[in-house]
């Protein structure tokens, strides 16, 4: 249903006579469709999600919006790290990474911790699928950092939920750096 009122909403706010406007909804749109697709594992509609964020970032600029330009970036970067996990794409997986890279701009360390820590953490996870995709270790000690450096700031905010969640993470991608080197000796 909410994917169908945010339709009918761009039948009213088109990009043409309401730019903004036309950005937000398509991005919230956008949304709507990754929460679909990651409820069912769909590819093709986590592809459309991925493009309506392009589509809105076409609007959404660092320069004139960039709160907005970087949440939109990152739901971009979640979804890119999904479908690249879903799809054992290197490539998508490293774009992720890449994507969520630029969003660090914005989400500066010093200025927004928790959001800077929240995107390390999907930088971490992105690097570990990598990692896990490729042999070797140098993109899990990648993950590894990002990862403890995520649990550093969520520890500073007292934010339970993600220092579990990281924690987790981490434990896993240290597990796969010890499997991998155990290998090589």
């Amino acid at each position: 249903r909410a994917a169908h009122a945010y339709r009918q909403a761009l039948e009213e706010r088109t990009r043409e006579h309401v730019p903004l406007e036309w950005a937000t909804t398509t991005s919230n749109l956008g949304v709507v469709y990754a929460r679909m697709a990651e409820a069912d594992s769909s590819v093709d509609t986590l592809q459309l999600a991925i493009g309506l964020f392009r589509d809105a970032l076409e609007v959404h600029s660092k320069g004139t919006r960039p709160m907005r330009w970087a949440m939109i970036k990152l739901n971009a970067a979640t979804g890119l790290s999904y479908l690249g996990k879903w799809k054992r794409d290197v490539q998508l997986l490293q774009e992720a990474v890449s994507v969520l890279s630029e969003v660090l701009i914005v989400y500066d360390r010093r200025r927004l911790p928790l959001h800077w820590a929240i995107v390390q953490m999907n930088i971490g996870s992105a690097l570990s699928n990598i990692g896990s995709l490729k042999s070797g270790t140098v993109e899990l000690e990648e993950a590894a950092l990002a990862f403890r450096e995520a649990i550093e700031e969520f520890r500073a905010a007292n934010a339970t939920y993600y220092i579990y969640q990281t924690e987790a993470n981490l434990e896993t991608t240290e597990q796969l750096i010890a499997e991998r080197t155990a290998q090589q000796s």
